[in-house]
């Protein structure tokens, strides 16, 4: 009886096993086949670049479409006028993508540094609008720079790794 269970067991471990090897075989023949997309996977940078892109990219399409539909269902606006009030978060995400691009590639700055700071005012930034009241006042300019301040550096960062990310024959 005890016997018949060890065999049994042993059984459906050896089948397991061959079901993992059959996909690891599966899985290195994609890898041969399209090597170009196994190695940068493999990369912890890059699936960093795309945790990265992921997370603060919701965010922003998040935040310009809710942001302005707010600013005309809650505060009454046109769409003109929503879409300029608009202005500080695309602003701010534009000028400091430039800005972190430009400084982080000259002053040497480590990567992670300045997306943790950029994942912690993106963070700050998205809790503070979201205590915001019907009224518009400057606080609503405020919060929304803060945020595009966040998302801007991540976004930034993102394009100067992404060569470090993609090396040699990758690259076009």
């Amino acid at each position: 009886m005890a016997e018949s269970r060890i065999l049994s067991t042993e059984k459906s471990v050896n089948r397991k096993e061959g079901k993992a090897e059959k996909s690891a075989e599966a899985n290195t023949a994609i890898a041969e086949e399209n090597p170009a997309l196994d190695r940068p996977t493999r990369a912890k940078v890059y699936r960093l670049t795309f945790a990265i892109n992921f997370l603060s990219g919701a965010p922003f399409t998040v935040a310009v479409i809710q942001v302005r539909q707010r600013f005309q269902t809650v505060s009454g606006s046109s769409a003109l006028i929503a879409r300029t009030r608009l202005l500080p978060f695309t602003l701010s995400i534009s000028v400091d993508s430039a800005l972190v691009s430009v400084l982080g590639c000259k002053l040497r700055i480590p990567p992670i540094s300045v997306i943790l700071f950029g994942s912690i005012l993106q963070t700050v930034g998205a809790a503070l609008m979201s205590t915001l009241l019907a009224e518009v006042n400057g606080k609503n300019y405020d919060y929304e720079a803060l945020l595009g301040i966040g998302i801007g550096l991540n976004i930034g960062m993102i394009i100067v790794l992404t060569p470090q990310v993609i090396r040699g024959k990758d690259q076009c």
